[in-house]
């Protein structure tokens, strides 16, 4: 009986692939973000994760710099004319 609580417990721990690529993307937008020391624009960002081969919506993306905001990784400053810039909250 303690052998399977325990392979039911280590199944559990295990990560589904989307949830690896889940990771792997807020890692990658992380590092794309520690790129810039100063503020700047989504669509600046999301654009140069597109050159680089990662196909996320705009809209994904969005929701992780909010995901983002709302754990104190990164900060927003509101720009003219309706627009965003992001930039990692230095510590």
């Amino acid at each position: 009986m303690l052998s399977h609580s325990r392979s039911h417990q280590s199944a559990s721990l295990r990560l589904t692939k989307s949830q690896q690529q889940y990771n792997e993307i807020s890692d990658l937008i992380i590092q794309l973000m520690g790129d810039y020391p100063d503020y700047t624009d989504a669509e600046t960002l999301w654009l140069e994760m597109k050159e680089k081969g990662l196909g996320i919506s705009i809209s994904t993306f969005y929701s992780r710099l909010r995901l983002f905001m709302e754990n104190g990784i990164i900060e927003k400053q509101i720009l003219k004319y309706n627009r965003n810039a992001y930039r990692m909250v230095r510590k």
